[in-house]
């Protein structure tokens, strides 16, 4: 057996055993080691996983950018959804134990007296995203599964109906035929990577309608919309589907250079069809199958740089006879609102006749605008919650960014990814967040505080194997050279850090030169080897334990421990001058912080 100990390496033998590997080392590391084992293996912690996730997510987005510049975004189907619903001729509900009504779609569905919602996998969401905002539809999804909570005490937490792969919106028929998509196929090969399938819960087994994903329905439930798409060349195609036992396909259409879907009504879907840059139709396809120009939207007065890109703000209603639909456009790289358009034209009722390619009606489009971008108007009780970023000045390196939610008579139930800061993937000015944790909330109506349904990753400190933690890590941390503030008590209150990354044992570490700092939570967990040195057996220390164990080393080697400042509000001093220079010794370890943003856990980087 290998004999484990803590040690330091200074920075010269480090940087003339890692020369022979190719690599120069500019800080000294404090780290746990192995005694006998190559130096060319000491690298090999998790960096290869980030790797290929990065590559993953970039060939993801790529291909996400191309079909949703012209598909309609999640955000779009779900609102336009809530749209065309309240129009259903469905009674109102006084409760949910009453009927519910015939389509129900959205992050949350009301289902036998509780509130369903998707739980997902830890796999399902990537390393990392822009600004924090997580996709949940570009992987082959590991199961997650269906659960429920009950609006009237969500304290009590959730409950699992069954299994699901799915994605996206929920769409609840009769109350519990539940249609959605799942990615089923990640090849490059596949024409179309995403299916839609059905199920009838609580156990019913997905049964594969179609390639594509759900676009909308009808209000009563009896006809639904798919997207979908073919390459080389890239084409666009919509089908209407009718429900049944079995779901058959009933219309079919293909626009020449991109659509987006706007509603259904009972007998028809009505898209926005691209016909020059600054010149768009309105198209009404009936559940027969014929198609209808409505009206052309001329946008030219819109156009930004002389082409105009009108977004659907999901706002739409096909009540007395007329579509009425809002477009918002936006300027620059950075997506900044300038303007709306309200359109209006009127419906075609004789759905029995072609009309061919023939522009049926004159289009109204009246120029708005608005003091707030109408895609950023969320509602009131999170709103204050919705982007939740760093401020820089503070050291703070943690964001809480909400992902989705759903507004329901009893509250909001809503989803909040937690993510640090990883300058490594800027894309320009933005900033890339790595993922933390995700968690499930329910806001009851009149309430001030979110109930806590369900958090993604258990608490790290689970005692669990280097395998586990070096090489398939399971739970999210980060990966930082740190120091530590110590109170007047010499008792450890908290850190300030340096992210780093590396790609592999013959691969040098890289320095993000973006220093962050944290206080310690007051749940805090130092995990390390148990004393036997046993890689299959990680123990749990608390936080003095973790104190006295960095203060052993200072009168040796410098362990970089600072006395702590505090502000007015007794909050830790961020240091902005503060940072980790060459020859100085640092800590090399993995970082886990609690939903407050506060470090809760370390565990040392086990160089193998």
């Amino acid at each position: 057996m290998a004999v484990w100990e803590a040690q330091y390496i200074s920075l010269s033998k480090l940087r003339a055993l890692l020369l022979l590997q190719g690599i120069e080392m500019k800080k000294r590391i404090f780290y746990a080691a192995a005694a006998g084992i190559i130096v060319s293996m000491m690298f090999a912690a998790c960096g290869n996983k980030k790797i290929d996730e990065t590559a993953s997510d970039d060939t993801t987005e790529a291909v996400e950018t191309e079909v949703q510049s012209e598909a309609p975004s999640e955000e779009s189907v779900k609102e336009s959804s809530e749209g065309i619903e309240s129009q259903a001729d469905a009674p109102e509900k006084e409760s949910i134990e009453e009927k519910a009504p015939l389509i129900q779609s959205g992050e949350a569905a009301h289902y036998d007296g509780q509130v369903l919602f998707r739980n997902y996998s830890s796999q399902a969401l990537g390393y990392g995203a822009i600004w924090g905002k997580f996709q949940r539809n570009s992987t082959v999804y590991v199961p997650g599964s269906l659960c429920t909570f009950d609006p009237k005490a969500p304290e009590k937490g959730i409950t699992t109906i069954c299994e699901d792969s799915g994605n996206g919106c929920l769409y609840l028929k009769d109350g519990n035929i539940l249609y959605s998509q799942k990615v089923t196929d990640s090849s490059s090969e596949s024409v179309e990577t995403s299916h839609v399938y059905k199920k009838e819960l609580p156990d019913g087994r997905d049964e594969e309608i179609c390639p594509g994903e759900i676009q909308g329905f009808s209000p009563d439930g009896e006809h639904f919309v798919v997207y979908s798409y073919t390459l080389d060349p890239y084409r666009m195609h919509y089908f209407i589907y009718e429900t049944g036992d079995i779901d058959a396909e009933t219309a079919h259409y293909e626009p020449a250079d991109g659509a987006t879907f706007l509603a259904m009504d009972k007998d028809n879907a009505y898209f926005l069809e691209k016909k020059t840059d600054n010149v768009h139709t309105i198209v009404q396809v009936s559940n027969n199958g014929n198609i209808y120009r409505l009206g052309e939207c001329d946008f030219s007065e819109l156009a930004e740089y002389g082409i105009s890109n009108p977004e659907f703000s999901g706002n739409v209603s096909t009540e007395n006879g007329e579509l009425r639909a809002q477009f918002d456009f936006y300027e620059g790289t950075g997506h900044f609102y300038y303007t709306s358009a309200k359109v209006s034209v009127p419906i075609c009722r004789d759905t029995d006749t072609e009309a061919g390619e023939s522009v049926l009606y004159d289009a109204s489009v009246e120029d708005v605008h608005f003091e707030e971008d109408p895609q950023s108007v969320f509602p009131d009780e999170i709103k204050d919650r919705m982007y939740e970023y760093p401020n820089p000045d503070s050291g703070k390196g943690v964001a809480n960014v909400i992902q989705h939610y759903e507004e329901m008579d009893e509250g909001i139930y809503f989803t909040r990814a937690q993510s640090h800061r990883d300058s490594f993937e800027d894309v320009g000015w933005r900033e890339y967040y790595c993922l933390l944790n995700y968690y499930y909330y329910f806001l009851p109506k009149g309430a001030k505080e979110p109930v806590l349904l369900h958090t993604m990753f258990e608490p790290l400190g689970k005692k669990g194997t280097l395998e586990d933690y070096e090489y398939y890590e399971t739970q999210p941390t980060l990966y930082a050279y740190a120091g530590f503030y110590e109170d007047k008590d010499g008792k450890l209150v908290g850190a300030y850090y340096e992210e780093i990354y590396t790609g592999g044992p013959e691969t040098p570490i890289e320095e993000s030169k973006l220093y962050n700092m944290a206080e310690f939570s007051d749940e805090f967990y130092y995990e390390h080897l148990k004393d036997d040195y046993s890689l299959e057996d990680f123990v749990v220390g608390n936080l003095d334990e973790f104190s006295d164990y960095i203060h052993s080393w200072i009168p040796q080697n410098s362990v970089p421990v600072r006395p702590a400042q505090y502000d007015e509000n007794g909050n830790l001093k961020y240091e902005p001058e503060l940072s980790i220079k060459d020859g100085d010794s640092v800590y090399l370890c993995h970082l886990g912080f609690d939903k407050d943003g506060k470090i809760y856990y370390i565990r040392p980087v086990i160089m193998d």
